[in-house]
């Protein structure tokens, strides 16, 4: 998968279904995601992040701070109750246009599509935290998530705090990954034929 078609798929899953494409839970398919209780999950997250980071006497400040790869803001808005100012980034359009929308009365917040391999758009010792969760495992290419990291160290102010998760090893034997690729084959053909995203989708 190269780059263009996985912003595309994004794009799509940020058209379709977007929290269910954030937050995936087979419950929640089909739009079936309430928004309060949606966001509600991006509040306890934070939550839990910041008591265990006090249980290890780690200290942050509360100054600003990085949501990568932040679709319609679930993890932004939680950030946004303890920092000062909370950017969030996302390479879906999409995404960032809906956060936009659904967070215009909160000043804390600014929003970003980011296409490239790197975080340019912001200058170097920038970030008192740097937040990504469920989101470097989805990038196609080994590199680009080294470039990615190594980009967070580069904004993180000293003494900053990065945190970051990275499946360890894959959940897909070659047997389910050979049916996911035939599944992406599936559904674009679909989509050529003349079929709907969303029927597709289901």
């Amino acid at each position: 998968m190269n780059k263009m078609n996985y912003q595309s798929d994004w794009e799509e899953f940020a058209e379709i279904d977007p929290m269910w494409a954030i937050l995936t839970d087979k419950n929640k398919k089909y739009n079936q995601w309430d928004n309060q209780e949606f966001f509600e999950t991006g509040k306890k997250e934070i939550k839990n992040f910041l008591i265990n980071i006090k249980q290890l006497n780690i200290k942050t400040k509360f100054g600003t701070a990085l949501d990568f790869g932040c679709g319609i803001g679930r993890l932004t808005r939680a950030l946004s109750n303890y920092f000062k100012k909370v950017y969030g980034v996302d390479i879906s359009k999409k995404m960032i246009s809906n956060a936009k929308d659904l967070h215009k009365k909160n000043k804390k917040v600014i929003f970003l599509q980011n296409i490239s391999n790197n975080l340019s758009c912001f200058k170097d010792n920038e970030f008192d935290l740097v937040y990504t969760n469920i989101v470097l495992q989805h990038i196609p290419d080994k590199q680009i998530i080294k470039d990615y990291l190594s980009e967070f160290l580069r904004i993180l102010k000293p003494n900053g705090l990065l945190f970051f998760q990275l499946p360890s090893v894959s959940e897909y034997t070659l047997t389910k990954s050979m049916l996911c690729k035939l599944r992406a084959f599936v559904y674009y053909l679909f989509i050529k034929l003349g079929f709907s995203k969303k029927f597709c989708f289901s």
